[in-house]
């Protein structure tokens, strides 16, 4: 029998525009002593308007914060990935509503496909955009993401720059 964590993200895997359900869901995880049920909340709030000006850049303040202390651990397996792309001016990726929601890979190998086929934290990702070189180090990169049933809510799909034929295998 699953318990109500797992309830509560196959509820947001199949509706993700729920926010009722991420708001109960922030909630169980504040509850819980989760930090990331306070990101949810304060991820949730800066979609709310009008805010005010300062108010609103407290949420971001608290947002930022909340992120830099628990980046990792929400990441998983992706953040020696993602992380270590990350540069001063921008991320490889973005948060919405505590879930990871869109991701901008510019250079990627097999490992990293499978890690991304295999995370948690891709649920409920929106938008991938992939650049590819012309270097391939493995033809079965590209499709062996799409073979992760944890894809299933992305809505936006770019592919740049592959230039060899893939082939599906598990």
């Amino acid at each position: 029998m699953p318990n109500l964590l797992e309830v509560f993200e196959e509820a947001l895997v199949a509706d993700p525009d729920d926010i009722a359900t991420h708001m109960a869901y922030a909630d169980y995880l504040q509850e819980q002593g989760d930090p990331r049920g306070e990101f949810i909340q304060v991820q949730l709030a800066l979609e709310q308007r009008p805010l005010e000006r300062g108010q609103r850049q407290a949420l971001k303040d608290r947002a930022t914060i909340l992120f830099n202390e628990n980046a990792r651990q929400w990441l998983g397996e992706l953040a020696p990935y993602l992380l270590e792309r990350a540069s001063r001016y921008a991320l490889p990726f973005e948060f919405a509503r505590g879930w990871l929601d869109r991701l901008v890979l510019d250079e990627f190998d097999s490992k990293m496909s499978r890690a991304i086929r295999r995370s948690p934290a891709v649920r409920l990702l929106r938008t991938l955009r992939l650049e590819c070189s012309n270097h391939l180090d493995d033809d079965s990169r590209v499709p062996y993401l799409f073979l992760s049933p944890r894809l299933s809510n992305l809505r936006k799909l770019s592919i740049r720059g592959l230039l060899a034929p893939a082939s599906i295998s598990p």
